[in-house]
């Protein structure tokens, strides 16, 4: 299991002391705006799937967006053919009205929506922010090496999103 891996699983296990929903709120978004595929339906209907090498992080969306949303959720597993043979877990919300509106209020839809600043307001809420963007595309190397701490997204204005919230964290 690589440092980045090890990383993620630990951010998996954290729970937000204030801001709960909120947080969680935020990190939904910022995962999948990192990883997440928007699925079109007809009538206006939207639903969303998320496709990861880790199961903790397809574990918490999946936990967030059941708390948070009462979804109805598919997950499915698939061997990986590479060398590893690391599991592939995806997880998707077919298109609905009801995720259609999830999705609105996670600031997903429509897909020009950008996250309101006001929710960016605590400490809490910009971690639950950064959390969420490293949980959908992030990698860190190890302490020991050479310092690298990577943010990979297709979204030039969300990575700008990222770049000012690592500022107010001074980085």
């Amino acid at each position: 299991m690589s440092f980045a891996e090890d990383v993620k699983n630990e951010l998996c296990g954290y729970d937000p002391e204030t801001d709960t929903d909120l947080a969680m709120k935020i990190e939904a978004s910022c995962l999948l705006r990192m990883g997440g595929s928007l699925l079109l339906g007809m009538n206006g209907d939207i639903g969303i799937r998320l496709a990861t090498a880790n199961n903790a992080v397809a574990r918490r969306l999946l936990g967030i967006l059941k708390k948070q949303y009462e979804l109805p959720t598919h997950v499915m597993v698939r061997q990986g053919l590479n060398l590893r043979k690391k599991n592939m877990y995806t997880l998707s919300v077919d298109p609905s009205q009801d995720s259609r509106k999830a999705l609105e209020d996670l600031a997903l839809w429509p897909v020009t929506e950008q996250l309101p600043r006001t929710w960016l307001s605590s400490m809490e809420a910009r971690r639950a922010f950064l959390r969420g963007a490293f949980l959908g595309g992030g990698s860190v190397n190890k302490p020991q090496s050479d310092y690298h701490l990577e943010f990979m997204t297709g979204n030039e204005n969300f990575a700008r999103e990222i770049i000012y919230v690592l500022k107010l964290f001074h980085i």
